[in-house]
């Protein structure tokens, strides 16, 4: 059992405050992992010296079960286009595969995420695998009524003169972002960044 000593000297162990954050620290270093009920969802419960994280079985199923090692694998074909590779994607915490069963071409390749409002998943079609021509596509569009960001675009990958440059690689998970004032997701991915 790892512990961070509490401070018994010093201004900061006079008000107790370092110490209470110790604790807390502690908390999570000695964290306990269970899997929730079907009615649970997942979560942290931190509390001095002990914590906790419930997950949920299609979470923990979902982490474990990529069938690709490295998705998001592109290449070069004959026509000088890239190609990503067949496979089905893990978007982690969405629980989402993106199957390519036919590889799209293209000279740059990113993962889409479309909302319905700020900071909202679009429920039929959240996430997708988009290749496109040159010049590539804007990091985010926003709604025909300009009140929110309805694409974000993760570039993976694209053609540079005569090879392929990969960005990122790995299953991704999607993370809360704020761009010039308007909440929308991104992802981040287990490996490479851009």
């Amino acid at each position: 059992m790892a512990n961070i000593k509490e401070s018994r000297n010093g201004s900061l162990a006079k008000n107790g405050k370092l110490n209470e954050v110790i604790r807390y620290l502690n908390g999570l270093l000695n964290m306990t992992v269970r899997e929730g009920s079907n009615v649970e969802t997942p979560r942290l419960i931190s509390a001095e010296n002990h914590s906790i994280l419930i997950t949920t079985q299609a979470t923990t199923q979902a982490t474990t079960q990529a069938d690709t090692e490295l998705p998001f694998t592109v290449t070069l074909n004959a026509d000088g286009e890239l190609t990503i590779a067949a496979g089905r994607y893990l978007v982690v915490n969405t629980a989402t595969y993106l199957d390519t069963t036919e590889p799209a071409v293209g000279d740059y390749a990113y993962l889409q995420i479309k909302h319905s409002s700020a900071g909202v998943l679009d429920a039929t079609t959240p996430v997708a695998l988009v290749v496109s021509p040159s010049p590539g596509l804007a990091a985010t569009t926003l709604d025909s009524d300009e009140t929110f960001i309805e694409y974000s675009n993760i570039l993976l990958a694209e053609v540079i003169g005569d090879a392929v440059t990969q960005y990122r690689s790995g299953n991704c998970e999607l993370v809360l972002s704020f761009t010039n004032g308007k909440y929308h997701y991104t992802a981040a991915f287990e490996g490479g960044s851009a």
